[in-house]
């Protein structure tokens, strides 16, 4: 129980830390960060019912299908192209592979012993981007940020003896 309040600690300090982003983007960022965490939500909670039921797979493919049709419209608004350039797509099919791949493991985690973890340490998604955006596109992280981020995984490492 101490690990999982240390997590929400950790994530709590690196979500509050300034990092320079102005107003309207931090306020955009976090509308993002909030459908992203609905949609999550509701791809782990029907998952897990799901996998109480053996029917993982279509419910995988459902959340996938119903992603693409929630961003398709977000992004003819936006005035973003469609279409990828070609150069992209085998990293685009390298980052569907891992997300579903990911998913999958939520969803059968849930059918195990203590799967209320999987929950919290699903959570931290949002973190090791952060921390994957500060190693290879070298985003500014404040020491505040690494302590939030060392407490969090440190935790997750607890929960996981």
């Amino acid at each position: 129980m101490v690990a999982v309040l240390v997590i929400l600690v950790g994530i709590t300090i690196v979500a509050q830390s300034k990092n320079g982003t102005q107003n309207l983007a931090r306020r955009t960022a976090i509308l993002w960060a909030i459908a992203a965490a609905i949609g999550f939500f509701g791809s782990f909670a029907s998952g897990q019912s799901a996998a109480a039921l053996d029917a993982e797979l279509p419910v995988i493919w459902f959340t996938r299908i119903a992603a693409i049709l929630v961003i398709f419209p977000i992004t003819l608004t936006m005035g973003n192209p469609l279409i990828p350039h070609g150069s992209h797509l085998s990293l685009l099919a390298l980052m569907g592979l891992l997300d579903a791949t990911a998913l999958a493991l939520v969803i059968y985690a849930g059918t195990q012993q203590l799967s209320v973890f999987t929950s919290v340490t699903a959570s931290t998604f949002g973190l090791v981007t952060i921390v994957l955006a500060q190693v290879f596109l070298k985003e500014l992280m404040t020491s505040k940020q690494w302590i939030g981020a060392l407490l969090v995984f440190a935790s997750v490492c607890i929960l996981l003896i």
